[in-house]
């Protein structure tokens, strides 16, 4: 009975790691849709600008200038 409960135990938290697996492919995937690219380079550009000095509200406003441009980029139509 005990070796059963054991089992049962380890199956589920196979279980739970495989779900935390499908969850983190599944934000990995958004990341690289045109919206997730703009939202990690606001990120990343955020923390470059802040490590150059400039202040967290000029730093905000340029990084979301820098993803808006990028998504317009992107998102253009085919002519």
């Amino acid at each position: 009975m005990d070796s059963e409960m054991m089992w049962i135990t380890i199956l589920n938290g196979f279980l739970k790691l495989l779900e935390l697996l499908e969850k983190v492919t599944a934000f990995i995937d958004f990341l690289f849709t045109p919206i997730g690219l703009s939202i990690l380079l606001s990120l990343i550009s955020y923390h470059g600008l802040l490590s150059y000095q400039c202040d967290a509200l000029t730093s905000a406003i340029l990084a979301s200038a820098i993803a808006l441009t990028l998504h317009s980029i992107v998102q253009q139509p085919d002519p």
